[in-house]
């Protein structure tokens, strides 16, 4: 997640230092987003026993992709479609966490947030 983070930080500077098209809050921003959820999913499969792990990555990534998406009704995303899309990929990967998660997976959202 780190490295993802990064490469779009740079990916972002570099769009800024070549004279700020827009490539990288357009496509850069939604498609890494779409990409973290996509790698939580695999990783949720591969590591069966521990998959609430990744529900805080899963709550990072709508809150990215609900920012993402307030810039895209205010004006600053040209684009909005693929903002549109990586939201709802966010919040599918998220609800289908807690409908196959059950219990376990309400559990450790109230362990995690008190609620």
């Amino acid at each position: 997640m780190t490295l993802t983070i990064l490469a779009v930080t740079f990916l972002i500077l570099i769009d800024n230092l070549t004279g700020f098209r827009g490539w990288s809050t357009n496509f850069i921003l939604p498609a890494a987003v779409m990409f973290l959820d996509l790698v939580a999913a695999i990783l949720m499969l591969i590591n069966r026993r521990n998959w609430q792990s990744y529900m805080m990555t899963q709550i990072f990534e709508i809150s990215v992709a609900t920012v993402l998406l307030i810039a895209a009704i205010v004006g600053w995303i040209e684009y909005p479609n693929v903002v549109v899309i990586a939201f709802a990929v966010s919040v599918i990967v998220f609800v289908g966490t807690l409908i196959f998660g059950g219990t376990r997976a309400r559990n450790e959202l109230k362990r995690r947030f008190y609620i």
